[in-house]
């Protein structure tokens, strides 16, 4: 049987570990214009516990083979302020799953992206239009990025350079401002960029 799980305008935040975390999720999911942040610290802004990762999205693990299928959809999301990784497969001694990761921006979390294994074609990462900014320790991670699909990002070799005037606003607090009327997110300047910006 396949299940389909689907966050559509979620937010995921001050969680004491992960904000999401996927780990032996067998079924399809997906995330679209979804919001980690702040997870996995205290209110001082330190890490909460020594048993807690912090990272935003956690898309793996798996305990079945992905033979081929697109298991995680990662779209137009935000992940910022995360104590571990912002974006992760957390594959690691696991069955490896095919991802695509499309419009993201990983901004100020310990690493940005990060992609353990992904071993064959049937079990690939795509990474594509993303944006990694400002994050403390890397804005990338890879085991091997040989493996991996990730073209129109901001960490290729010929991409456009990043940097504050290239977006409206980093204001994070914006990420907590109030719900619309109709639970729609609210809308912010966070991460929007501004006319003329080469990352466009």
């Amino acid at each position: 049987i396949d299940f389909l799980v689907s966050f559509t305008g979620c937010r995921a935040m001050y969680c004491s570990s992960d904000g999401w975390d996927c780990s032996q999720n067998d079924g399809v999911v997906t995330f679209n214009y979804c919001w980690t942040f702040s997870n996995g610290k205290d209110s001082g802004g330190t890490h909460y516990s020594t048993g807690s990762d912090g990272n935003g999205f956690s898309l793996g693990n798996n305990t079945m083979d992905a033979t081929g299928k697109t298991q995680r959809s990662l779209k137009n999301c935000i992940a910022a302020d995360n104590y571990g990784f912002g974006i992760t497969e957390n594959n690691s001694g696991y069955p490896q799953i095919k991802m695509d990761i499309f419009n993201c921006f990983s901004y100020r979390n310990d690493y940005g992206f990060v992609n353990y294994i992904t071993s064959s074609t049937l079990q690939q990462a795509t990474y594509r239009n993303n944006i990694a900014y400002n994050n403390i320790s890397s804005d990338t991670q890879w085991n091997d990025a040989s493996k991996l699909i990730h073209d129109h990002n901001s960490w290729n070799s010929d991409g456009p350079s990043v940097t504050d005037p290239d977006f409206v606003s980093l204001d994070m607090m914006e990420l907590t401002s109030p719900r619309q009327v109709d639970g729609s997110l609210p809308e912010i300047n966070f991460g929007a960029l501004v006319i003329g910006s080469d990352l466009i």
